[in-house]
């Protein structure tokens, strides 16, 4: 079940439209599920010289940013309390950054929710966010995107066999409850896929969940596979795209395989990735 949700707001440098508020109190309401959020506030160091002090007034630029970035996160709070009619302190935790977003306190956060959503408005820590909280948090991400509307009605699942679309398949089954249609998807043609995991099983495993669904395969184009899934999702209108993300951790960073970076390149729909 899908009962406690962490939302992921940023205080600089683009703090987290309204949009992205509005939608993950929708995306609660949906879900019979209590929202609560995880305030980034990035605070810039003091990083300049003497002679930057002299010639550029890099104190004084970097003392309007922190306040600019503290203005922000007071303003986020403040909508988020108003949104949740509520001014209780355990749904709203702050958490001190630096320069860039840090994503390893907001996933460790993350553990404690059933789902973190992530707006992607294009705020340029949105890539190290999404890895961040995919990697470290041991909980699904939703990365959602700005859309005229949301909807929860049709959802397209990409499923290829590995232990990553199991466990996407898993953390998606309560919205798939709730969808009029659930469309099982395997993209052929770009690497092998393991012949006892066929869409029938998968098909057949979701109706001991009481979860009507159907399959069809498609062959990967001339980009790879994300975006034919992506392609696929757009014609059928869906409104969410379930995956598993792929990768692995080297020198502490952490590298998506190649259907998982091109789907995050710029996602034009609602995206629910495990790992």
């Amino acid at each position: 079940m899908i009962k406690h949700i962490m939302l992921t707001l940023l205080s600089h440098p683009d703090p987290t439209p309204d949009w992205a508020l509005r939608a993950a109190d929708a995306l609660a309401v949906h879900l019979d599920a209590q929202l609560c959020a995880a305030l980034a506030v990035v605070t810039i160091p003091d990083v300049s010289t003497p002679l930057a002090r002299r010639l550029v007034g890099a104190d004084a630029a970097i003392a309007a940013e922190n306040r600019y970035s503290l203005d922000n996160a007071d303003k986020l709070a403040t909508r988020f309390s108003a949104l949740i009619g509520s001014n209780d302190t355990h749904r709203l935790a702050r958490i001190l950054s630096g320069h860039i977003v840090d994503p390893n306190p907001i996933a460790s956060h993350a553990r404690l929710f059933d789902l973190a959503l992530l707006p992607a408005y294009g705020h340029p820590d949105t890539r190290w966010l999404i890895e961040g909280l995919l990697f470290n948090s041991g909980r699904p991400v939703l990365i959602l995107p700005e859309r005229p509307a949301y909807r929860w009605d049709h959802i397209v699942i990409g499923w290829d066999g590995s232990r990553a679309a199991a466990r996407a398949i898993a953390d998606a089954l309560p919205l798939c409850r709730r969808a009029r249609t659930v469309e099982i998807v395997t993209v052929t043609g770009e690497k092998a896929l393991p012949s006892d995991l066929a869409l029938d099983d998968v098909i057949h495993h979701l109706s001991c969940h009481q979860i009507s669904a159907t399959g069809q395969m498609i062959p990967a184009d001339e980009d790879g596979a994300g975006q034919a899934l992506l392609t696929h999702a757009r014609r059928q209108a869906a409104d969410l795209l379930v995956m598993g993300g792929f990768g692995h951790s080297r020198m502490r960073e952490f590298f998506l395989g190649g259907a998982t970076e091109t789907v995050l390149h710029a996602p034009n729909l609602p995206i629910l990735m495990s790992n």
